[in-house]
């Protein structure tokens, strides 16, 4: 079958109604028209992308489906019958499940306790929670989308994918009719997303809708159906994924420009020296690393999961303590003994958890 068709003949298609419409969806904030008339629907078994900068008006549209905020005007549909959402819970006990780029669970719960948080627990005869039968729908579960993930560890001890999974699993326990995955494979190495990708493939199968929102065109293309294109609050187009080239998604998401503008100046062996590592080995594990970077250069710094990346960035900037060898910037030999040193020496790490260790939620 050739990607992008329908896996139903077209007169079963006519008889079952779209899974979702939206019809002229309008919202606005003061001197901002975030949502302008936008037309969006889903069929059964369809993995929708919605694509488009930021401030395109994608979690406007996403924030309307789980009930967080009300659209001004428009209508939408769910199964040919016309639904308002007023609220988060309204939003879930019509079907919709939202998963994040940063994982909505509680840390110190198990992967069971997170599924069936907010629901009554199983119990004994003497009102206690009957744990062996939560452990049996945990397993139940597991085989029925062939999720293979340890539902009795504390969420904080797994992986970002495992916690997806989790996610995932909390959703499809209940009824479930459309997902929404936002940014889901931002924290993800290839290898979680090609296992996340095939669970998707899996909901599919079982007619389960599919909203994925992503910046990545590469994913788009690997498991999307159809694609949307949203800029400045207004949708530019929806085209199936098969029919569009890479190059023209991007000229509607961004507009016109020369792609062939060769923007980053390549990388020249005579500039001067900006930092070099000598043999530096970490308390974490680092063993003889070294490299140059030169000014105006981008080092890209690759490896698979668990193999140093994450702890080279952090010794970078001090947040690991260094054992033997050496940093030089700018032809000095700078110690990077705490993250307050790296900033002094102009040396700063955007982290991979942006959310715990990039900001602190209760500043401004």
């Amino acid at each position: 079958m050739k990607r992008g068709c329908y896996p139903l003949p077209l007169f079963i298609l006519i008889l079952v109604p779209m899974l979702l419409v939206m019809k002229g969806i309008t919202k606005k904030y003061p001197g901002v028209l975030a949502l302008d008339n936008i037309e969006f629907s889903l069929s059964h078994g369809e993995v929708s992308s919605i694509i488009g900068q930021n401030g395109a008006g994608k979690s406007t549209l996403v924030k309307i489906l789980a009930g967080a905020i009300q659209k001004d005007h428009g209508e939408i549909f769910l199964k040919g019958e016309k639904i308002d959402i007023p609220d988060p819970f309204t939003s879930y006990k019509l079907g919709f499940s939202f998963i994040y780029q940063e994982e909505n669970l509680i840390q110190h719960f198990s992967g069971i306790e997170n599924i069936f948080l907010g629901r009554p627990y199983p119990k004994h005869k003497i009102p206690s929670i009957n744990w062996e039968e939560l452990e049996k729908t945990g397993q139940k579960l597991k085989e029925k989308f062939g999720i293979d993930v340890d539902l009795l560890k504390p969420v904080s001890t797994l992986s970002p994918l495992e916690k997806k999974e989790v996610e995932i699993l909390k959703a499809l326990s209940r009824n479930l009719k459309i997902v929404v995955l936002d940014e889901p494979t931002a924290s993800l190495t290839p290898h979680e997303i090609k296992v996340l990708f095939d669970i998707i493939r899996n909901l599919k199968k079982r007619g389960i809708g599919i909203i994925y929102i992503s910046h990545f065109i590469d994913e788009i293309f690997e498991i999307a159906d159809t694609v949307t294109v949203f800029r400045d609050g207004k949708k530019v187009i929806t085209l199936p994924v098969a029919n569009i080239t890479k190059e023209e998604l991007i000229r509607y998401e961004i507009g016109d420009i020369d792609l062939s503008i060769d923007f980053l100046e390549k990388p020249n062996p005579d500039k001067e020296v900006l930092l070099k590592v000598s043999s530096l080995c970490t308390i974490s594990g680092l063993s003889d690393i070294s490299f140059s970077l030169h000014r105006g250069e981008i080092l890209g710094i690759f490896g698979l999961g668990g193999h140093g990346k994450t702890r080279l960035a952090k010794a970078l900037i001090g947040d690991t303590k260094i054992i033997s060898g050496s940093i030089i910037k700018n032809g000095k030999t700078i110690h990077m003994n705490s993250p307050h040193s790296s900033i002094l020496n102009k040396i700063v790490l955007i982290p991979q958890d942006r959310l715990k260790e990039g900001i602190i939620e209760e500043f401004t």
